[in-house]
């Protein structure tokens, strides 16, 4: 994310099956890795952060992306895939140019973000049917989504919509902006912290809405799993938040260790250590449900 910051579910809903409507019409195949032959198991749905550029088309695994899981996301799909031939076929099927990942300074003056997340919903839905329909007739693979600032709050919204359809098993977060402090599956030195979105003043100023933020978390049967650094200003909203330093744009940077929990020490793995670990796990659960 180049500067910081996504909304609630709630909101984003009818907006979402306008948006999706409209990407299929228009040809919501955009942003899908190169197939691999027949109905996959699983896919991996990334959605940047806020104002994200695209990056160059990466491999990963059997399937080559269009780049637009953001910089953050691609060094974590690249060291996940890296050497690990048990999932190379699993695609990686990003958002495209559908989700526009507003960047801070356009979501703040025009209090767009909500419309943002709304388009972001809207391209992971597009995407998953997309690869469900070039998988063929009864194809139903298993979603892991992954989500960065912003596009933490676009997974999260898109798992509840999702919901119904039960696919969706397992969903990772950097920096998410509607935290609920000590929550299941929260971890790192911020893991007490609150999201700057469960803030109803920073909310409305945003454009986002508060309502259906704890709907997520009790979705049954998803796995998950939240990375929040000290006193992020995202995930870790205050008045100690450092704005300065802004522990927002450090996840999964060299050398950056993995602390479990607020209050305990950091362990002997790094950050993208830990986070490869996870996301494989999920991957490995997800294609054996």
């Amino acid at each position: 994310m180049t500067t910081r910051w996504g909304t609630g579910v709630g909101a984003v809903i009818a907006a979402v099956v306008v948006a999706a409507s409209g990407l299929i019409a228009t040809g919501g195949t955009a942003g899908a890795v190169t197939p691999t032959s027949g109905c996959p198991a699983t896919v991996v749905i990334p959605a940047r952060g806020s104002g994200d550029p695209a990056v160059a088309p990466q491999q990963y695994g059997a399937g080559r992306s269009d780049g637009y899981e953001g910089p953050l996301l691609s060094r974590l799909l690249t060291a996940t895939y890296r050497d690990d031939r048990s999932i190379a076929a699993v695609p990686v099927v990003t958002t495209g140019p559908g989700y526009r990942a507003v960047s801070v300074p356009e979501g703040t003056a025009n209090h767009s973000f909500g419309a943002s997340i709304a388009s972001g919903v809207a391209a992971v839905i597009a995407r998953y049917d997309a690869a469900a329909a070039a998988g063929g007739p009864g194809c139903r693979p298993k979603a892991v989504l992954i989500g960065y600032s912003q596009g933490a709050a676009v997974v999260r919204a898109a798992a509840v919509v999702l919901a119904p359809r039960r696919v969706v098993s397992a969903v990772m977060l950097f920096g998410d902006p509607q935290q609920r402090p000590s929550a299941p599956g929260v971890v790192g030195a911020g893991s007490t912290g609150s999201g700057v979105w469960r803030d109803p003043a920073v909310a409305l100023a945003s454009g986002v809405s508060t309502v259906g933020i704890e709907t997520y978390y009790q979705l049954p049967g998803l796995q998950r799993w939240s990375l929040c650094h000290d006193r992020d200003p995202v995930c870790d909203f205050g008045p100690d938040a450092d704005f300065a330093g802004d522990p927002h744009l450090t996840y999964l940077q060299p050398n950056q260790q993995f602390v479990p929990a607020a209050g305990q020490a950091a362990s002997s793995q790094t950050e993208l250590q830990m986070a490869v670990a996870t996301l494989r796990g999920f991957i490995a659960t997800a294609t054996r449900r």
